[in-house]
């Protein structure tokens, strides 16, 4: 439920990062690791995972299960 309040995966290209699904996860995987105040290490958490979906093509996934429904 926690994060189910975020319609936006992640930022578009030049737009802000904050309330997007990654922006949040990003942050509590940097509080998690004890770097909560860092926002270099959010962002960073955020390039890795957006990489890593990207990689996954995650969108594609998610454009055919929006189709499904």
């Amino acid at each position: 439920m926690e994060y189910s309040e975020y319609k936006i995966l992640f930022a578009e290209k030049n737009e802000p990062m904050k309330d997007t699904l990654i922006w949040e996860f990003s942050k509590n995987i940097a509080r998690l690791s004890g770097y909560e105040n860092n926002p270099g290490v959010i962002v960073e958490c955020c390039t890795v995972v957006t990489g890593k979906l990207v990689d996954m093509k995650l969108g594609d996934l998610i454009d055919e299960v929006g189709e499904e429904i």
